[in-house]
């Protein structure tokens, strides 16, 4: 939830002993004489895990990672409902990981780029 610590693509659910600390930066601005809108949403958040050997704390053993979002909203004037959207989301490793791929395949040291159009009826 936002009151404490929200990241998009970011899930805690799983974890015990968990810490994070997030930075949000917000940014709006009117490009090409008004008719396209931009709005960027730069994230950056550390997060401290417990221990991927100990499934108590943490069920899917997914290690202490740095989580950085790049969001970036166009609101076209002469297209009012499609509202597209480009997610840029990487998350770098922290720390030891054991030598073993499934600590950290699809889980941390990743990139990853979205393009979503968003049509509002």
């Amino acid at each position: 939830e936002d009151l404490f610590s929200f990241q998009k693509r970011e899930r805690s659910e799983g974890s015990a002993d968990n810490h994070a600390l997030v930075f949000n930066y917000v940014n709006t601005s009117n490009v090409i004489d008004e008719e396209l809108n931009l709005k960027t949403i730069l994230s950056i958040g550390r997060h401290w895990k417990g221990s991927v050997t100990d499934a108590t704390l943490n069920k899917y053993a997914l290690p202490d990672y740095t989580h950085i979002n790049l969001d970036v909203f166009f609101t076209i004037k002469k297209l009012k409902h499609l509202r597209p959207e480009l997610l840029i989301t990487s998350k770098i490793a922290n720390g030891n990981i054991p030598n073993n791929p499934n600590l950290y395949f699809n889980k941390v040291d990743m990139f990853h780029l979205d393009l979503i159009l968003n049509y509002n009826f």
